[in-house]
């Protein structure tokens, strides 16, 4: 038993050493508020959403429909996904509002690529939720597709394909953007004022206050689902 606890909390501080080599560790002063940070957030949404969609994808609609479980993974699925939506066209303004995007052009456009292919997940995500709302979503969503001409590709009334692409194609897509560029992100670090009369200066991130903010985050989230 002794062993085994010393396994756990070797293998437990070799996953946080390599989780904090990934860190951010020096921003420029204002770096630290809510607003620039919403990426953070943002990949912990992700990583709930991870969680509860694979769970939900184990044991199938009846199951998120009819157990009481279920439908609380679900909720909180949905209301993550709500969030996720809402901060990213928040981090969106903030990036455009502080021209931000002028130094990093690169870094905006996978954000904006990454963008538009969230709201195709958000829509492909209601469409198999199965709920009234769902079916209205997928009606509406097959004759869009079918008017622009992509209905033999992408259905709505077709379950099996839209939870194909909920679930594998658009996901695998989407993690490969966030790891091109957090990994820019992380390399050129955030972005500097671009008028040189803004004063800053470079201070330590304050990992600690984003973490608070991530538990409030997550609260949030379980509140709504639970209401």
């Amino acid at each position: 038993m002794h062993k085994s606890d010393n396994f756990i909390k070797s293998s437990f501080k070799q996953m946080m050493s390599v989780l904090q080599d990934q860190y951010i560790n020096y921003v420029p002063s204002y770096g630290n508020s809510f607003f620039f940070t919403i990426g953070i957030y943002l990949l912990e949404l992700i990583v709930i959403l991870a969680i509860t969609g694979i769970i939900m994808l184990i044991f199938g609609p009846y199951w998120w429909d009819l157990n009481p479980i279920g439908t609380f993974l679900r909720s909180l699925h949905l209301w993550a996904a709500e969030a996720f939506v809402t901060l990213m066209f928040l981090h969106l303004f903030v990036n455009f509002s502080t021209s931000a995007f002028r130094s990093k052009k690169l870094v905006w456009m996978i954000g904006s690529a990454m963008l538009i292919l969230v709201i195709f997940e958000f829509a492909f995500g209601l469409g198999v939720e199965g709920g009234l709302v769902s079916q209205w979503n997928d009606k509406a969503g097959a004759d869009l597709w079918n008017g622009l001409g992509l209905g033999f590709w992408l259905n709505p009334l077709n379950q099996g394909a839209v939870l194909g692409w909920h679930v594998a194609i658009l996901p695998l897509i989407l993690g490969l953007l966030t790891f091109l560029h957090y990994s820019l992100v992380r390399k050129k670090g955030l972005s500097k004022p671009y008028r040189r009369d803004i004063p800053y200066k470079m201070v330590k991130a304050d990992h600690a206050k984003m973490y608070r903010r991530m538990i409030y985050i997550f609260v949030i989230i379980l509140a709504f689902a639970l209401s």
